[in-house]
């Protein structure tokens, strides 16, 4: 933190002015405080390539790869809690969401899907979407959409299936808003991480280009209840 000895003789307008040299630095208070910023976008749920409203919240949950923090960040679109729509001016639906964190190494572990009725799906296992958090700096870690799925119950009628995110770029539209929304955020890397390195069925980078998992692997992938049961 830049620190001031007051004279006597100066007045608070000098006070005043020497405090705005500092804020003008460009420099975020999250620096001094081990803190830097995590950028993601949560949009509308989507399936079939349209939007959908089977979902009525998700949210994503990080952790700290020491173990020693962790957060969630929901999305919600329901009757009674909407999030606000930051991407309405360019045709979309979702949020640009910021979250203070502790510098260091983080993962994004988990997700979870909630259906109107309350059901709630996520993976069988956990993931692994990297991300590193710096001091006084903001990480954009990219746009995360779910891609619905329906499949069939043991008694043949159609469920909802759970949900693969797609986890793309866009940073050229999300970035001028987070900064408009915060505006200390502080200088912003782009981090996303291409999750088709994984191999995993519930995760993609190419939204609606490669064919959705089927039920064999979202029952597999998600352990789903009521799932037809597969070798």
């Amino acid at each position: 933190m830049a620190r001031f000895r007051v004279s006597p003789g100066l007045g608070l307008g000098a006070v005043a002015i020497l405090s705005s040299i500092v804020l003008l630095s460009g420099a975020s208070a999250s620096a001094e405080t081990g803190k830097g910023t995590l950028i993601v976008t949560l949009s509308g749920p989507v399936m079939d390539g349209a939007p959908t409203d089977a979902y009525r919240t998700y949210f994503i949950r990080a952790k700290r790869v020491d173990g020693s923090g962790e957060t969630q960040i929901r999305w919600e679109d329901s009757w009674v809690v909407k999030s606000p729509n930051d991407l309405a001016a360019s045709g979309g639906k979702g949020a640009v969401m910021t979250k203070e964190l502790d510098a260091g190494d983080w993962e994004v572990h988990t997700y979870e899907v909630e259906a109107h009725g309350g059901i709630r799906l996520r993976p069988a296992k956990e993931i692994s979407i990297p991300f590193k958090i710096q001091a006084g700096r903001a990480t954009y870690i990219g746009d995360i959409q779910p891609e619905g799925h329906m499949t069939k119950g043991i008694l043949g009628a159609s469920m909802v299936g759970g949900a693969r995110l797609v986890i793309t770029d866009q940073s050229a539209r999300d970035i001028p808003i987070a900064k408009a929304k915060k505006p200390d955020l502080g200088p912003v890397d782009v981090s996303v991480f291409g999750v088709d390195t994984l191999n995993n069925p519930l995760l993609s980078s190419r939204a609606g280009s490669t064919p959705a998992p089927g039920d064999e692997q979202f029952c597999r992938w998600m352990n789903l209840l009521g799932c037809v049961s597969y070798p």
